[in-house]
């Protein structure tokens, strides 16, 4: 008997695979096919329509020492998960994730058909790929495919479609001194800090009790691995006073605050990639320290503060 009854209706029970999202950063340049010198074809790439891609155009020649992260994406629009392969070749070098996860390394590759080929499993729905290359000197390039396990064909391969955004950077300058956890003497625990487990820092080791007069300049760096802006808080607490710089840019100052619950708190937006967190704090005389928190807008979660991984210069 048929009753014309519901058996299934369209509500908020329905979901799809993960969608395309809108990756943020700069598009590659492409340097030219595989093949293009320096690198040459004696690797016999299995994808020669694959480009040599970088993050600026003349880098076949020369490019900075230094890393940045290629981005793009795959859609797998069936329901199972696809096995593929990534032939990669990367002067010099490269980490891979997929979806966050790290998948492999790559090394050089030009000079051989011995060259890297990971194996990865695309997920239904978005698949993330994000390649960090490091160059040491002279030119810089990246040409890579996925490819299916199952008949060959090219999934997704490097061209000016990827997205560069810039990656961590070894930073020159000393490690600094910790001082103590917030709390300590002299400045105490007036202001309630919203970190407690930040420490004061400072380029002396005895800095709490006293320092020379002048400024240091003190830095570290945030990598916001998503794909989007992330706003954040910087808590800061100066004695006596600072100077803040974000990429470059000067997003604020702040003087003492360690007495009062109303320090300084400077909104902040990091993009996509390395942050570059600079901080030019100033002793008058007497005691010296910097006592800062980057806490996040959105989950109130600490990403970073200070300790004895900031450097001094």
């Amino acid at each position: 008997m048929v009753n014309n009854s519901v058996l299934l209706h369209t509500d908020a029970t329905w979901s799809l695979p993960s969608a395309p999202v809108q990756l943020s950063g700069t598009n590659s340049f492409s340097l030219g096919k595989f093949g293009v010198g320096p690198w040459g074809s004696a690797s016999n790439f299995a994808d020669p329509s694959s480009s040599w891609i970088w993050n600026i155009p003349t880098a076949a020649s020369s490019a900075p020492a230094g890393s940045v992260t290629f981005s793009n994406q795959y859609y797998n629009s069936t329901s199972s998960t696809i096995p593929v392969v990534l032939h990669i070749l990367a002067d010099e070098s490269a980490t891979i994730s997929v979806n966050g996860i790290s998948v492999g390394k790559a090394s050089g590759g030009w000079t051989t058909t011995s060259y890297s080929k990971i194996p990865i499993n695309l997920t239904a729905g978005n698949n993330l790929i994000s390649i960090v290359a490091t160059n040491a000197s002279g030119p810089a390039g990246l040409c890579a495919a996925l490819l299916s396990s199952s008949n060959n064909s090219v999934l997704l391969h490097t061209d000016s479609t990827w997205i560069s955004t810039p990656a961590p950077v070894q930073l020159p300058g000393t490690n600094t001194f910790n001082l103590g956890l917030f709390g300590i003497s002299p400045w105490g625990s007036a202001s309630q800090f919203a970190d407690p487990t930040a420490s004061w820092i400072w380029y002396t080791s005895t800095a709490a009790a006293t320092a020379p007069s002048g400024s240091v300049t003190f830095v570290n760096q945030y990598y916001n691995s998503s794909y989007n802006t992330m706003p954040a808080i910087l808590h800061i607490l100066a004695d006596d006073s600072a100077t803040v710089f974000v990429n470059g840019a000067n997003v604020g100052v702040a003087v003492a605050g360690w007495s009062t619950t109303s320090y300084t708190k400077i909104p902040v937006n990091l993009t996509p990639g390395a942050n570059l967190i600079s901080i030019v704090d100033t002793n008058a005389s007497g005691p010296a320290g910097l006592c800062a928190s980057l806490i996040s807008s959105v989950t109130n979660s600490v990403l970073l503060h200070t300790d004895t991984t900031w450097l001094s210069k």
